[in-house]
Formats: structure tokens, C-alpha cells, sequence
């Protein structure tokens, strides 16, 4: 039966952990031990959002250094976007990633922001795919973790890129106000510092 063993016939609840985690500071404090099995985790659940946070991290941490993200192949598209709202900052792409396969680990584009020194902060991610190479294939936009993908197929909302695509931003680095997801930061600008 699930939550029980042969040697340990109590079922894993909270309840009988904190008598077990009592249990065990009574024998460290006799210098008696003993252990007993439990066959079910009683971690938390991760959250997907914060797993992939980490994950993204992990897979960016080299490119923390904008030359170190340049000799990897990622190529400055565009100037530093900001509005009134908020901005995303420089956006550099990594070309053979730009296709119509969405990889949680491997972002098409890194965002940067100015820094007061001169340097450029790894601020965000953002996945991108070719609308005509997805919409050949799939029926709606794409989606990570349950987050619809930005349509940008018609010309005027394609931010100056000249292909119709889908993307969608990720904070990683930067905290954002407005939520991991949104496209603008109130946080990030042009102006450096």
C-alpha cells in the first residue's frame, strides 16, 4: 500500500513526520538512532514557472557577459526598445535558433539593458517563432507553461523585424512589476544606469 512499508507501518502524513522528526531529536539527544522508510516524497510541489526560471538561468549564466553572447553567434537585431510603459531593452538573436520549435532552455534572443558604466545587463529572454513555419504545422499561436505567444504576423506589429513571427518575453533576470511574462519592464530603459 502507498505511504507504507513492510518495516514502517505508519502511513507518510504530515502528522507522522513531525512525530518521526521529534522521535529523532529525543535519539539524538539519548544517542539512540534509528530510521524508518517512507516511500512517498513529501516535498513541496515545484512550481513550473520558478523551474523554468532556474533552468533558463543555468542555460544564459555564460552569456551574463554581452561579448561572451556574441562570439556564441547572438547578433544584435534591433536598438534599445523602451516606451512609456516600460522597455525590453537591446534584443540579440541567435539565428539557427529561429525556427518553429519552442525550447524552454534555449531562447532565440537575450535581452540586454544599458548599464550606468557602459556595460550591458542580461535583463530577460525572449522565444520566437516563424509564424509561416508554425502555422504550416499548428493551429494557433504557440504557448510555454500555459502563456499564449504575441501574435506578430501583420507587418505594422513585427517591431521593425521584416518576417512575420510569434514571441513571447521572459524575466529571468530582471524582476518585472507587471509579471515574468509581460512584454515591457517598467525596470529596464535606454538610459543607461
Amino acid at each position: 500500500m502507498k505511504g507504507t512499508s513492510s518495516l514502517d507501518p505508519y502511513p507518510c502524513t504530515a502528522e507522522n513526520i513531525m512525530k518521526l522528526r521529534l522521535l529523532f531529536g529525543l535519539a539524538l539527544a539519548t544517542g539512540t538512532f534509528g530510521t524508518t522508510a517512507c516511500d512517498e516524497d513529501v516535498t513541496m510541489p515545484v512550481d513550473p514557472v520558478e523551474e523554468l526560471r532556474q533552468e533558463v538561468r543555468a542555460a544564459t549564466q555564460p552569456f551574463q557577459d554581452l561579448a561572451a553572447a556574441t562570439e556564441a553567434g547572438f547578433a544584435a537585431v534591433s536598438p534599445c526598445v523602451a516606451a512609456a510603459e516600460g522597455g525590453m531593452g537591446f534584443h540579440y538573436l541567435l539565428e539557427p535558433r529561429l525556427d518553429a520549435t519552442v525550447e524552454g532552455t534555449e531562447p532565440e534572443l537575450l535581452l540586454y539593458a544599458p548599464e550606468a558604466d557602459g556595460s550591458m545587463k542580461l535583463v530577460a529572454v525572449e522565444y520566437m517563432v516563424m509564424a509561416p513555419m508554425w502555422d504550416a504545422e499548428q493551429t494557433g499561436p504557440p504557448t510555454l507553461l500555459g502563456q499564449t505567444f504575441a501574435d506578430h504576423r501583420a507587418e505594422e506589429a513585427r517591431h521593425g523585424l521584416p518576417f512575420p513571427h510569434y514571441d513571447l518575453h521572459f524575466w529571468a533576470w530582471e524582476e518585472n512589476p507587471n509579471g515574468i511574462w509581460a512584454p515591457l519592464n517598467p525596470a529596464v530603459g535606454c538610459d543607461a544606469g
